[in-house]
């Protein structure tokens, strides 16, 4: 234990010079050395070598010390590419080296430089990243929230809303650019649900995103954020996901047609959405019964709560028909494909969240809710039209149908450049313009090839193979790169 010493005494006087002499320094020594005195300059010099120097740097540049004079540094997003001037930073000049990226970018792309600083591409409007290189569409769908297209590689890229995984990238993070769907193979096919997606590889089913109600069909109601194989299906031909329109995760359902002619179905089936006769929901593929003897279906199409095919011209429905979205003349529901909607004479086929449309005969019939004119714009106070029903488009000779949450589009390929139309809900752009009728004016060349409808966005794949799409952008789901807003005015998904 140290002795306790009083102050003042000889003692603790000794002690106290003994501690000051081990600091290595007097209060005398600080006092004396100058380069512990901060030097202070005005506001336009900067302080150099002991030194205030008025410098005056270049643009986009702030002053600096510099070899014991005036000097720069040029400012965040600029680089210094010549001794006496700051470049911004661009694909041309990338990075502290200021590298020319042109030489690495290939074909129908530009040079950028990225947010690490290093050499990367952006493709051309119209066109998609597919890894290294710029690639076309062969044709995308969209989800309530979310869209995803097929390349001419058999790539899938998927933009939007991805809180349950529906993009298949393996994360639950929103995208305003389009990301690749980790799959095993090269897709043939693509079909996005309300929040699920599946694809068709080499005649399997790969499905990934939202499984409440076992849409997925691997046989849980597991959440999906990458892809997986729907096991105990026959060789398949065609896929349609479900609820690309609905306002409720209740719906969510998916079929497909089996090269046999077959069709299955799985997921949501309260409502007989499935067609198996039944409402218990289906974790893996059940078989639908057999439409009319001798009918094969073409195409399926689901709904919100509805599912419908296309068979041998013909158009069944079932499920469910609370507002007439069979278009069978009534509001009973069926479990099974029995009454036709449509006799003969269809050639396309779609299913909004309540409401459905076929063009037969070269016209364009829809029947089912309307009381957002998304049946016939110029009626949206009739309720509902529980038979087929021509909406009035004035001369329109429709190739393709789409229907969304409350909304229908349709081509025109018969003109050049192609007659886009949309119709029904409009409160955040999605029919592409104002009014509840909308004549869609594309970016050139403006040739329209097939439409989608999502919940409360559109997009269009367009002649040279790009996609367009408008609407809500809330979660990314025009694939803009940016996040927010909307917009009634078409633009490219981006390739970055």
């Amino acid at each position: 234990m140290n002795p306790i010493r009083r102050p003042g005494s000889a003692a603790w006087l000794a002690t106290a010079l003994l501690f000051a002499a081990g600091c290595g320094s007097t209060l005398v020594d600080h006092g004396a050395r100058p380069e512990l005195i901060a030097l202070v300059c005005a506001p336009a010099q900067v302080a150099c070598d002991g030194r205030c120097l008025a410098c005056t740097p270049p643009s986009n540049a702030a002053s600096a010390c510099e070899a014991g004079g005036c000097g720069f540094s040029c400012n965040a997003g600029f680089n210094r590419c010549s001794p006496d001037a700051c470049t911004a930073e661009s694909g041309t000049s990338c990075g502290p080296t200021c590298t020319d990226c042109t030489g690495a970018a290939p074909a129908h792309s530009s040079p950028v430089c990225s947010s690490a600083h290093a050499c990367d591409f952006q493709c051309a409007p119209g066109f998609l990243r597919d890894g290294g290189q710029c690639v076309r569409a062969v044709a995308v769908s969209a989800g309530y929230g979310h869209a995803c297209a097929l390349t001419t590689t058999g790539a899938v890229k998927c933009w939007g809303a991805n809180y349950l995984g529906q993009l298949g990238d393996g994360s639950t993070v929103d995208r305003a650019d389009p990301v690749p769907v980790a799959l095993p193979l090269a897709a043939t096919q693509v079909s996005s649900g309300y929040s699920h997606t599946c694809a068709l590889l080499a005649g399997q089913v790969y499905c990934w995103g939202d499984n409440t109600f076992g849409e997925i069909g691997d046989g849980t109601t597991t959440t999906r954020t990458l892809p997986v194989l729907v096991a105990g299906l026959p060789p398949i031909a065609s896929v349609g996901a479900g609820g690309a329109g609905i306002t409720s995760v209740s719906a969510a359902h998916t079929c497909a047609i089996a090269v046999s002619g077959a069709l299955y179905c799985w997921g949501s089936n309260g409502s007989g959405q499935l067609g198996d006769g039944g409402t218990n929901v289906g974790l893996r593929p059940v078989r639908v019964t057999a439409l009319a003897a001798g009918l094969l279906p073409d195409l399926v199409t689901c709904g919100g709560r509805h599912t419908c095919a296309l068979a041998g011209g013909a158009v069944h429905c079932w499920g469910a028909n609370d507002s007439g979205q069979l278009g069978i003349g009534s509001t009973n529901a069926q479990s099974v494909p029995t009454v036709p909607a449509v006799s003969s004479g269809t050639t396309a086929l779609a299913s909004g969240e309540n409401h459905s449309c076929a063009v037969t005969g070269g016209a364009l019939l829809c029947w089912g809710l309307d009381t957002s004119g998304q049946v016939d714009a110029g009626s949206p106070t009739t309720g509902a039209f529980l038979s087929p029903h021509a909406p009035a488009l004035g001369p329109f000779f429709p190739s393709s149908v789409a229907g969304g949450r409350a909304h229908t589009c349709a081509v025109d390929a018969a003109l050049d450049p192609a007659d886009l139309k949309c119709f029904g809900a409009n409160p955040h752009g999605q029919l592409g313009g104002t009014g509840s009728l909308v004549n869609v004016t594309l970016l050139p060349p403006r040739t329209a090839l097939a439409v989608t409808a999502g919940g409360d966005h559109t997009c269009a794949l367009t002649s040279e193979g790009g996609i367009q799409c408008w609407g809500v952008n809330d979660r990314g789901q025009l694939g803009s790169g940016v996040f927010g807003g909307e917009s009634p005015d078409p633009g490219y998904v981006t390739g970055r």
